[in-house]
């Protein structure tokens, strides 16, 4: 309990959760291994707080629970794991995305190494980790193979610290070559190559978005999307910028882009062509479920060049928008001439 004259904390609605009044911030507050844990929970909101409480005790109970295990004289790799992804959590120098990734790997391995979690630490001998690779390895791509070496290491390191074993018997496996990879980019000139001069616009965009989808490339270039599937004149399904639309992934996330392609230069000085707006704020506001979400997909539209003082113009309006608010954007009468 915390004591009345503290007048700097502030309790909640919420158990084991409370408020420093002075920086406004969440804390956990629990008891974990007959000690009481004050965790700050790094956010002033308490809607995130409250989502973030349960896992903030979790771990910490999860690590008292394996370091009593191991006092009652026994450490499983589980537990050895369980210290690791904690570790893995509260490493503020890796990103979410990151994270994501070795639990990934850590799973791989534990998915491939039978009755591995219920082993104990210290019956893990070198021979059992060479075994492990030697069919892990025919399994997955080098790269993901060799990032699994280190996760397991890792995880097996925390029993060394611990004290619940003397080495680490997974330290000399060896990492398997990443053979250098072939970088290709599509260009224009190839595809028309391909499909002659005569080709119209449409169909060299559409044979350049096909080259990126059978070569897995991102279409738009390093750290971009990977395109997964093609449709055409997709109206009826309630696109209205129907041309092609583009079912895109990256890390696991899928979105869909509508096209409008052009042949000639659509924009002007006066502003964007009335067919154009009057379609997007169709598609804005369409009712169908089975199209367009907003927040999720997006419009594209596809023309030739313009001329160097509207494309000025355009990417200064672009540049504009993504640094103002929408309210702040509507605002400005500058922009709505």
């Amino acid at each position: 309990m915390l004591q009345k004259s503290d007048s700097l904390w502030e309790t909640t609605s919420v158990q084991n959760l409370i408020r420093y009044a002075p920086s406004g911030a969440y804390f956990a507050r629990f008891r974990a291994g007959g000690k009481i844990i004050r965790q700050n929970l790094e956010t002033t909101v308490f809607s995130v707080a409250k989502q973030r409480l349960p896992e903030e005790m979790r771990k910490h109970r999860a690590i008292q629970e394996s370091a009593t295990a191991f006092a009652n004289g026994k450490m499983t790799v589980a537990d050895a794991g369980q210290a690791y992804l904690c570790k893995l959590e509260a490493n503020v120098s890796l990103k979410p995305r990151t994270k994501g990734y070795y639990r990934m790997l850590f799973d791989f391995v534990q998915r491939s190494w039978p009755g591995l979690n219920e082993t104990d630490v210290r019956k893990i001998s070198e021979r059992d980790c060479e075994t492990w690779l030697l069919k892990y390895q025919n399994r997955y791509a080098p790269t993901v193979v060799n990032n699994s070496i280190k996760v397991l290491r890792d995880v097996l390191q925390e029993a060394v610290r611990s004290g619940a074993r003397f080495n680490n018997p997974a330290s000399d496996l060896s990492r398997v070559r990443v053979r250098g990879k072939l970088k290709l980019v599509i260009t224009r000139k190839m595809v028309s190559t391909i499909l002659g001069d005569s080709a119209s616009g449409s169909s060299l965009l559409v044979a350049w978005l096909s080259c990126h989808l059978l070569t897995g490339i991102p279409w738009l270039g390093s750290g971009a999307e990977t395109i997964k599937a093609i449709e055409c004149q997709m109206r009826q399904d309630g696109w209205f910028f129907d041309d092609i639309v583009l079912q895109l992934e990256m890390a696991g996330i899928e979105r869909r882009c509508a096209c409008s392609v052009k042949s000639h230069p659509v924009f002007e000085k006066s502003g964007a062509p009335i067919d154009f707006a009057r379609a997007v704020w169709q598609q804005w506001f369409s009712d169908t479920e089975s199209s367009f979400q907003r927040g999720r997909d997006c419009l594209a539209l596809v023309a030739s060049q313009h001329e160097p003082e509207i494309r000025e113009a355009w990417f200064g309006l672009t540049e504009t928008a993504r640094a103002a608010s929408p309210e702040t954007l509507a605002a400005r009468k500058d922009l709505r001439r």
